[in-house]
C-alpha cells in the first residue's frame, strides 16, 4: 500500500501558496550561545502598563547562553475594581512568507521559570483578569475569514502555552487556543469554544527546572498538539485540542507573529499596591517550516517540491507526473521523481511538463512502490505561460 503524501507543484513562474505539510522536520532557530539577542532574528517589545499601574521593571538579555526575560509589574493603588495588564519579550523576524514558502507552522523553545510571584487584593473581586504571571510560547497560525482587510485581526487564530503563577500560590501548565474577537485583538484573544480547550497539563513545573514546550499546528486534521518534554528525564506529555467542525482556517493571520514573553494580569488595591513578578530563560528555540519552493527560470519546466517521502514500514519509491489538455483526461505521463528520503526537491529539468503548447493543461500525480502503483490524485488545472500551482494529495492504494 503506498502512503499518503502531499506534494507542491509548480509549472510556469508564479509563486505558490503551499498546502501544509505533513512531517515537516523542526530545526534550530536560535540558541543565543553568541551572547547577544540577534536583531537578525528577534524584535523585541515591552507592553508598558497604565500610569497608575506602572511597569517597574522590564528587563531582556542574552545570559548564559539563554535568553533571560524579567517584568516586574504594578496595579493601581486608588481603585479595588479592575487589573493592569503587561509584558515583555521577542518577536521571531524570520516568519517566512504569510501562509508560504518559509512559514512557521510549529514552535518548540525550552523553557525555564526562576522565580514568580502573583499578588493577592482581598479587597478586589476582579475575575475577568485576577492576578496572574505567565510565561508563554504563544503564535498565530490562521484567520478563519472574519477579517475585512490588512488592518483587520478579527479571525486570527492563536496557540498559547504558558506557565502559570496564581495569586493563591500554586502552579499551573496549560495550553489554548485562542481567536481575535476585534480589529485590534484588543485587550487579548479569547479562548475558543471546543473540548478541552483550554488543555491543562498533569505534568506541572517548579522553579529552576527546566522543561520543552512544543506545538505543532496541523491545518489538514484540523487541530494543535501541545507536548511538554522534560529534558532530563525525556517523560513527555502531549495533548491535542481539536477545532475541526468549529473553526475552518481561511488563509495566513493577518497579524503573523511568533512570541516568547512574560504577560502579567495585577490586580488594582485600594492603598496597598500589588505586584507579579516573573524571571525566565528561553532556550533552544526551534521552529517548523513550510518548505521552500523553488522557481524555474523558464516555462518549459516544472518543479517539484515536498515535505516528507520517508515511511520506514511503507516508503513510497517514485512520484509520477501526468499532464494533459482536457480535463478529465487523457493524461500523458511526462516524468517520475525518485522519492528519496530526506530529499524535498527535484529539478530543474528540460521539458518535465511535455512538448505541450502553451495555455490550459491539467495534472493528475500518482505513487508508487513495489506494492504498484496509487490511482490517480485530484486533477489540477494550471496554465504554462500563465503560472499557478497544484497541491495534490496522492491517496494510497
Amino acid at each position: 500500500m503506498v502512503r499518503r503524501s502531499v506534494i507542491a507543484l509548480l509549472a510556469g513562474g508564479a509563486l505558490v501558496w503551499v498546502a501544509e505539510p505533513s512531517q515537516a522536520q523542526f530545526v534550530l532557530y536560535d540558541n543565543f550561545s553568541t551572547g547577544v539577542i540577534d536583531p537578525a532574528k528577534w524584535q523585541g517589545f515591552v507592553n508598558e502598563g497604565t500610569f497608575a499601574g506602572p511597569t517597574e521593571e522590564a528587563h531582556r538579555m542574552a545570559d548564559s547562553g539563554a535568553l533571560r526575560v524579567r517584568l516586574v509589574s504594578w496595579g493601581d493603588d486608588a481603585t479595588d475594581t479592575g487589573s493592569v495588564r503587561s509584558g515583555n519579550g521577542v518577536n521571531i523576524v524570520q516568519l517566512g512568507t504569510p501562509g508560504g514558502s518559509g512559514f512557521i507552522t510549529g514552535l518548540k523553545a525550552k523553557v525555564t521559570v526562576l522565580s514568580a510571584d502573583a499578588q493577592d487584593c482581598p479587597s478586589n473581586a476582579e475575575t475577568a483578569n485576577p492576578s496572574l504571571a505567565r510565561t508563554q510560547v504563544i503564535g498565530t497560525f490562521f484567520n478563519d475569514g472574519s477579517s475585512t482587510g490588512s488592518s483587520d485581526r478579527t479571525g486570527d487564530i492563536l496557540a498559547v502555552f504558558e506557565l502559570q503563577k496564581r495569586k493563591d500560590g500554586s502552579t499551573l501548565l496549560l495550553a489554548e487556543i485562542n481567536r481575535c474577537t476585534n480589529a485590534a485583538c484588543s485587550p487579548g484573544s479569547t479562548p475558543i469554544n471546543v473540548a478541552g480547550n483550554p488543555a491543562v497539563f498533569n505534568t506541572d513545573w517548579t522553579l529552576n527546572s527546566p522543561l520543552t514546550l512544543r506545538m505543532v499546528g496541523n491545518q489538514v486534521g484540523g487541530k494543535f498538539a501541545f507536548t511538554v518534554t522534560d529534558p532530563l528525564s525525556l517523560a513527555s506529555e502531549t495533548i491535542p485540542i481539536i477545532y475541526a467542525g468549529t473553526l475552518t482556517p481561511a488563509g495566513p493571520p493577518v497579524s503573523d507573529v511568533k512570541s516568547l514573553r512574560l504577560l502579567h494580569d495585577v490586580e488594582n488595591c485600594n492603598g496597598n499596591r500589588k505586584s507579579v513578578s516573573m524571571d525566565a530563560l528561553f532556550d533552544n528555540v526551534n521552529v517548523r517550516r513550510v518548505p521552500a519552493i523553488v522557481l524555474g527560470p523558464t516555462l518549459d519546466h516544472c518543479f517539484f517540491s515536498w515535505s516528507d517521502v520517508s515511511a520506514p514500514s511503507n516508503p513510497a519509491t517514485l512520484f509520477n507526473i501526468y499532464v494533459g489538455t482536457t480535463a478529465g483526461g487523457p493524461y500523458a505521463k511526462v516524468g517520475s521523481v525518485p522519492a528519496v528520503s530526506g530529499q524535498t526537491s527535484y529539478g530543474p529539468t528540460a521539458n518535465m511538463c511535455g512538448s505541450l503548447p502553451e495555455g490550459q493543461k491539467f495534472a493528475v500525480m500518482t505513487a508508487q512502490n513495489d506494492n504498484g502503483e496509487s490511482v490517480p490524485s485530484n486533477e489540477i488545472p494550471f496554465a504554462l505561460g500563465v503560472g499557478g500551482s497544484l497541491g495534490i494529495a496522492v491517496p494510497a492504494r
